[in-house]
């Protein structure tokens, strides 16, 4: 397993709230990372990308529209725009007028909260910029303390991950892949990557066999499992863990 990885705290009963604990909270919101951390969980996973002021914020979609009272690209809408929308009535009604978060905002309520954070960079196209790049290490600088083990940041975009390695040598990085191959794994090693991020659709135990072999020794992670009997055979399999929005249930 990655030395990078060993170092992160453990993940308590192999369970990553994604995005925060949407089952019970608005995805990728403060109100989730809280209820996360009431129901026990030691890790949560969040989306983050530019808005049109430059700021990361905490969102998903490339549009505004699904999980806010907004309208249009996030990447077109200033910060100081964004901050007056309704993040969490879509949700429920009890959580009318939740924000969306800063980065900032995002992990300094994790430390807080004692949440470890996966951090997801959003790429819609083209790769990321090396300024933007420079620009989410400083937050992570800035934002998580640094008696904490360091976020784990993963993407589905490998040039903007190449380009954060050759930026930070320590930071622990982690390729999202839809449907990986043994060439996949061989680009994770390469690049110098700890982890791999895999679709729950398109998990093999033969990848999984690959992957942590002597010879690569990457940890498998799953995305989005909520099946608790699915959960329960991936964790057994040797997954090192999962993604899910019903953690409430599982736990």
């Amino acid at each position: 397993m990655s030395n990078f990885f060993l170092r992160l705290p453990p993940v308590q009963s192999g369970i990553i709230g994604h995005r925060g604990m949407s089952a019970q909270a608005p995805e990728n919101t403060l109100a989730g990372f809280r209820k996360a951390a009431q129901f026990g969980l030691s890790w949560v996973e969040f989306d983050t990308q530019r808005c049109g002021s430059g700021e990361w914020v905490v969102f998903h979609d490339k549009n505004l529209e699904r999980t806010t009272n907004g309208a249009g690209l996030v990447i077109d809408t200033p910060y100081q725009t964004l901050r007056t929308f309704d993040a969490g009535s879509w949700f429920h009604p009890q959580f009318k007028n939740e924000r969306v978060p800063t980065l900032q905002q995002a992990l300094s309520c994790l430390a807080y909260l004692k949440l470890h954070p996966n951090i997801e960079l959003k790429v819609f196209a083209q790769p990321l910029t090396v300024e933007a790049i420079v620009d989410f290490l400083s937050i992570l600088e800035n934002a998580w303390p640094k008696e904490l083990p360091p976020p784990l940041v993963s993407s589905f975009n490998l040039k903007s991950l190449k380009v954060l390695r050759s930026l930070d040598n320590k930071l622990p990085l982690g390729y999202i892949v839809r449907d990986p191959t043994e060439s996949t794994l061989n680009a994770i090693v390469e690049a110098g990557f700890d982890s791999l991020h895999c679709d729950n659709q398109n998990f093999s135990s033969a990848l999984l066999e690959k992957a942590t072999s002597k010879s690569m020794a990457l940890p498998v992670l799953v995305y989005t499992v909520n099946d608790p009997n699915r959960i329960k055979v991936l964790l057994q399999s040797g997954v090192t863990a999962v993604f899910s929005d019903v953690t409430d249930v599982i736990l």
